[in-house]
Formats: structure tokens, C-alpha cells, sequence
């Protein structure tokens, strides 16, 4: 028998290590080339002729696409409308001649379409396409004295052409081009009257048709309903708001899609166009779902979000993320100082016995506002007529944004301030600094008068 006491075992190791890894992401960039010259941001129009008359043609204009980036690109060549307000309608009696071939009329390619389109390899250019324009020689009286805008448009994105470290050259073959700010393209509903959208001009269109009241209420008063096909890529460009003076009423469902890009300063659908400055400006009876916002930069003067500007009950937001921007009530008008912003959801009201409910919500962008409220999930929940929503519900939510009211007003990780029958948490955290001079809470800064500081269901 062997009786071991107080020996220690020691095993054999070695470590080796592969140092200087290095991730670098690669650059998309293309260049619009008249001639062979850049024209890419350039002053100097390519078609530009004061003394149009029926049959009279521009000059060729040569123009190719350089890829100066160091990815493969896909892209489009199209026109994009500027002022046509006093067009008369002469964009229609307008042909497009590529390579001495009609494509079609100037609107055409206003709508949205591409008049050249193809795939590059990093470092390659496109070959030239003779491109002119001509008006119909039956173009009659009607447009004496026309004038019209636009501008060449070249769209970029990605290309399936490089492998990943399993050999797929296919994971980004979805990539779409990002919306060029101005083109919106006619949403024709299913069968089942789904309105399908795809594109950022698409979602443009949906933008458009509430504002003129031709998309709002079925005569069941249930709403219409709107779903995402894919990611969408606004660009950075001025976005102008689902509904102002005429409200979205229905169901929007981003069906797990992101929009990135979204950026808005005012909302020329409402009467006040520095109120409800967000994806939606003001929304009623609706439900918005399985969205993602990426990058979102928003500055309005009240009722500011990355989802809803303003809203009147019953609301439903579930299974949202901001996952990233700033969105900020600052723009003051005169003596009325900038109020009112959250992550979710701006301002929010509704008659007796309705709701306004959140599951599933996370907001991470900078909440910011001069004077009032500022929230991660919500700014303010008020009264309306005397009236107040019957309840608020929160389920499973978080913020990580920091959220600040810089003058006299209320900030809270989950909602600023509100009033309602009751408010219920279950399951919410706040991870973002909150900071204000009056009122604030980690949840919510002032209900009915009081500061909730925790959830209320465990």
C-alpha cells in the first residue's frame, strides 16, 4: 500500500499563438463619368437646352461607370425628377435614346427604372453608353414654355462576387439599392389586400397615399395592412413621415426586415411640420411589429421618435429594436421651446378604456429634448378631451440609449411622463443614462404624478 500525502501533480503545457489578425472592411465607392471625366456631384448639367421644340434632340452624352472602391459593385443608371411643377407634362413627350435605341420617355425613368444597369469587379469600368434625348415631333402646343428638372441618378450596392471563408459568393445577392429620396413607386395590394413593400420607393408611396387619404380606413375602420419584404435602405435622405393630418390607421408588420438610414427633420404632411417626426408622423389604431431601425437620425420640434411621432389609442408595438441614431426634440419655433421624444413612441393619447402597449421593445438610440419629456420607450402619455387611456403595458422591454432632457422637463429610461388609468411593467430594464433637472427615473419619471422606479409585476 502506498500512502501519498501533500504531493502536487504537474502537467506538461505549451501555448502557441498567431498574432496580428486583422479585419478591414472593404469600400464601396463608384464614380459617374462623362467623356471619361468624374461628374459625380458636378454643377454643370449634362443636358441643359432653354429652346426646346418638337423634334429636337440633345447631343450625345457618353457615360460610363467606374468602380473606385474595392468591392464588387451592382448598379443602375436612372433619372431622378426635380422641380416638374411646371412641367406641363413634358417629361411624357420626351424619348430616352440609349446607343441610338428609344428605351422609352423621360417619366419612365423619373418612375424609377433603370436605363442601364450591370455588375463591376473592383477597379472596372463600365463600357460607355451614348445616351440623348429627343422630343416626340407630335408634341403640340401644350408644352410651350415647359420647364423641367432632373438629374442623372447612378445607384450602387453590393454584388455577389466575392466568397466567404466557405466558398458562398451568394450571401449578399439580396443587397438592395438604397432609396434615392425622391422616386415613389405605386404599392398594388394582394388578393388578400396586403400592401407588400419592398423597396425604399415603395415605402415612399405608402408615405404619399395616406397623406392624400387614398390609403386609411377600410369601411370595416380596422385599417389596411402593410408588410416588409425586405431590408430597406433610405439613404440618409429627408424622409417624409407616415401621416400627419391624416393619420395611418392598420398594421404595419416589418416581418423581422431592418430600415436603415432613416432620417427626417420635419413632416410636410402635418399642419405643423415640426410635429410627429419619425417613421410614422401620427399613427391611430394601429399595430406596428417585427421591425428593426439601424442608424436613424431624427430632429423635429414635437412628439420626435424613431417609430411613432404621435399616436392615439389603441397602440400596439411589439417585438421592435432602434438599434442605433439620435432622435431629438430641438427645433424650437419662436417661444415654444422643442418637447416630447422617445424611442418608440412620441406622444401618445386615446379615449377611455383604450391602450397603449409595448412588448418586446428595445431602444437604443440618444433621446434628447429641450424642455419637457424624454423617454427610451415613450416621452409623454397624456389626456385628451378629458379622456385618458385605460392602461399602459409594458412587457419584456429595455433601453440602453441616453436619454436627457436638457431644460425643465421629466426623462426617464422607460417613458417620461404620463397619465392613464394604470400602467403595468413586467420584465424591463433600463441600461441608459438618464438625465434631467426636474423628475427622472430609470422607468418612468412621473405616472399620474409619481415615479414608478421598478416593475410593477415580478
Amino acid at each position: 500500500m502506498a500512502l501519498l500525502l501533500g504531493l502536487t501533480f504537474a502537467w506538461f503545457t505549451d501555448t502557441a499563438a498567431n498574432k496580428g489578425n486583422k479585419i478591414q472592411a472593404g469600400t464601396l465607392q463608384v464614380a459617374l463619368l462623362e467623356n471619361g471625366a468624374d461628374i459625380g456631384g458636378s454643377p454643370d448639367p449634362v443636358f441643359d437646352h432653354n429652346l426646346w421644340e418638337p423634334g429636337y434632340s440633345t447631343g450625345k452624352a457618353s457615360l460610363a461607370v467606374e468602380n473606385i472602391g474595392s468591392l464588387a459593385v451592382k448598379y443602375e443608371l436612372s433619372f431622378q425628377s426635380g422641380d416638374l411643377s411646371q412641367s406641363k407634362g413634358i417629361e411624357n413627350v420626351i424619348d430616352v435614346y440609349v446607343d441610338d435605341v428609344s428605351v422609352g420617355t423621360l417619366a419612365t425613368f423619373l418612375n424609377g427604372s433603370a436605363f442601364d444597369s450591370g455588375t463591376l469587379e473592383a477597379g472596372a469600368s463600365s463600357a460607355a453608353r451614348s445616351v440623348y434625348l429627343k422630343m416626340q415631333e407630335s408634341a403640340g402646343n401644350t408644352y410651350q414654355g415647359a420647364v423641367a428638372t432632373f438629374d442623372i441618378l447612378l445607384k450602387a450596392t453590393q454584388a455577389p462576387v466575392e466568397k466567404d471563408g466557405f466558398g458562398d459568393d451568394q450571401y449578399d445577392k439580396d443587397a438592395a439599392y438604397a432609396w434615392d429620396g425622391a422616386t415613389k413607386t405605386e404599392v398594388v395590394p394582394d388578393q388578400d389586400g396586403v400592401y407588400r413593400v419592398s423597396t425604399g420607393s415603395d415605402l415612399a408611396w405608402i408615405a404619399q397615399a395616406v397623406a392624400d387619404g387614398t390609403l386609411g380606413k377600410t369601411r370595416s375602420g380596422e385599417g389596411v395592412t402593410v408588410e416588409l419584404q425586405s431590408d430597406i435602405d433610405l439613404g440618409g435622405n429627408e424622409w417624409t413621415p407616415i401621416g400627419g393630418d391624416n393619420p395611418f390607421t392598420g398594421t404595419f408588420d416589418g416581418k423581422g426586415h431592418t430600415i436603415e438610414n432613416l432620417t427626417a427633420s420635419s413632416n410636410p404632411s402635418s399642419s405643423d411640420p415640426t410635429r410627429g417626426v419619425a417613421l410614422f408622423g401620427y399613427a391611430e389604431n394601429a399595430t406596428v411589429k417585427n421591425l428593426k431601425i439601424v442608424n436613424c437620425n431624427l430632429r423635429g420640434g414635437y412628439a420626435t421618435s424613431a417609430i411613432v411621432g404621435d399616436g392615439c389609442a389603441p397602440l400596439a408595438f411589439e417585438n421592435i429594436e432602434v438599434a442605433s441614431g439620435t432622435i431629438a426634440s430641438i427645433q424650437d419655433v419662436e417661444n415654444r421651446q422643442a418637447q416630447v421624444a422617445g424611442g418608440i413612441l412620441g406622444q401618445g393619447w386615446g379615449p377611455s378604456g383604450s391602450s397603449i402597449t409595448f412588448a418586446q421593445c428595445v431602444n437604443s438610440a440618444d433621446v434628447t429634448v429641450n424642455k419637457w419629456h424624454a423617454g427610451g420607450i415613450w416621452g409623454s402619455v397624456t389626456a385628451s378631451e378629458g379622456e385618458n387611456v385605460d392602461v399602459i403595458s409594458l412587457a419584456d422591454c429595455a433601453n440602453y440609449g441616453s436619454i436627457t432632457a436638457i431644460g425643465s422637463g421629466y426623462a426617464g429610461g422607460l417613458g417620461a411622463f404620463a397619465y392613464a388609468g394604470n400602467c403595468v411593467i413586467s420584465g424591463c430594464s433600463n441600461s441608459g443614462t438618464v438625465s434631467a433637472a426636474s423628475p427622472s427615473s430609470e422607468f418612468v419619471a412621473a405616472f399620474n404624478g409619481a415615479p414608478i422606479n421598478g416593475n410593477t409585476v415580478s
